[in-house]
């Protein structure tokens, strides 16, 4: 028996793992990557930074949520905040982030005087 398990973040892209029969296949060297060839990708290549960036910004601006003060949050802060919470674990996230240089890697470890908030979903 086969499962699926698949979080789209996009139209054309996705995190996807397979489990079969308690072994894993690999879809795709890449967390994300694209489900479906498009003209800009085959399937299983992975989603440029430009496409996180860009899809990021659009389900931020979909959220409806304001900012009183300041720039809306972006998805380098996100990943800011994820070198951050996994340094502070102990995680090697030179090698997590995939960066060659420790310098890099440095540059997610700052904060820029900005902390995270914890929001609730919106009623309907």
């Amino acid at each position: 028996m086969s499962r699926f398990t698949a979080v789209s973040i996009s139209e054309n892209a996705l995190v996807s793992s397979w489990l079969v029969n308690d072994g894993i296949v690999v879809v795709s060297k890449y967390l994300l990557h694209f489900r479906h060839t498009t003209s800009q990708a085959n399937r299983g290549d992975q989603v440029s930074t430009k496409t996180l960036t860009s899809t990021f910004k659009k389900a931020r601006d979909k959220s409806c949520l304001a900012w009183d003060e300041g720039s809306a949050p972006t998805f380098h802060e996100q990943r800011s905040l994820s070198e951050r919470l996994y340094r502070e674990q102990g995680l090697d996230t030179q090698k997590l982030l995939g960066h060659k240089s420790k310098k890099m890697t440095d540059k997610y470890n700052d904060d820029r005087g900005k902390d995270w908030l914890v929001v609730g979903q919106k009623a309907v």
